[in-house]
């Protein structure tokens, strides 16, 4: 009962301070109280939403990349050997197999060729130290342990492999006389095809892996 009189009192008084005012010339402000000024949660919560945000990528987000950039390079080039060069190879003789791999062997190691093959070579092997370097305070994190195990894998499938077994592989074949091949050529030819499958193996499993890293930031 006290409650339903009182909202008549306060307005009648409301009403006697206005006409007060403008018989006097002044000009009454009501202010809100401070809270009804401030957005409620909801409409914070829209502000923010609507507020666009800034996108920093920092150096350890993108350290995997350039590892999964190379390594992608490199599975694409032994993909092509391995699935398309080799069965071209495998039908020739011989002495058209030593010519071959003379004339592959001149471009790959010169101009071009050769920037490329050193690109995702030592791409793939420098580029992942940087990586772990840049990641050094999260030691022990996914992307960490799967950079590692990539560039091990990379280390002995492409840069132990190529010096100790392919290079020597291809002085082989190039000291042949493409007119008289020795007798277990194919031996030799069988052995390079394997050992195109192994970096195969090698780079796409450096790729899978620095992709995931590269994820699991």
């Amino acid at each position: 009962m006290h409650s339903r009189t009182q909202a008549p009192a306060n307005a009648r008084t409301l009403g006697l301070l206005t006409q007060l005012s403008h018989a006097r010339g002044l000009h009454l402000r009501f202010h809100p109280p401070v809270d009804a000024l401030r957005p409620s949660g909801r409409q914070a919560d829209d502000d923010t939403a609507t507020t666009p945000r800034r996108f920093v990528v920092t150096g350890e987000e993108w350290a995997p990349a350039p590892s999964c950039f190379f390594a992608g390079l490199a599975a694409g080039f032994l993909g092509g050997l391995c699935t398309i060069l080799r069965p071209m190879q495998a039908a020739m003789t011989g002495p058209a197999f030593r010519s071959f791999m003379e004339s592959f062997l001149r471009y790959a190691g010169n101009g071009l060729g050769k920037m490329y093959n050193l690109a995702w070579s030592l791409g793939m092997f420098l580029l992942p130290i940087l990586a772990l370097v840049l990641l050094r305070d999260d030691i022990g994190t996914t992307s960490f342990v799967l950079t590692t195990i990539g560039l091990v894998i990379v280390f002995v499938g492409v840069i132990v492999v190529s010096n100790a077994w392919k290079t020597p592989t291809y002085k082989v074949i190039l000291s042949w006389d493409p007119a008289a091949v020795p007798a277990n050529w194919e031996a030799v030819r069988q052995r390079y095809f394997t050992i195109n499958w192994l970096q195969l193996a090698t780079t796409w499993s450096a790729f899978i892996l620095f992709l995931a890293a590269l994820i699991t930031l």
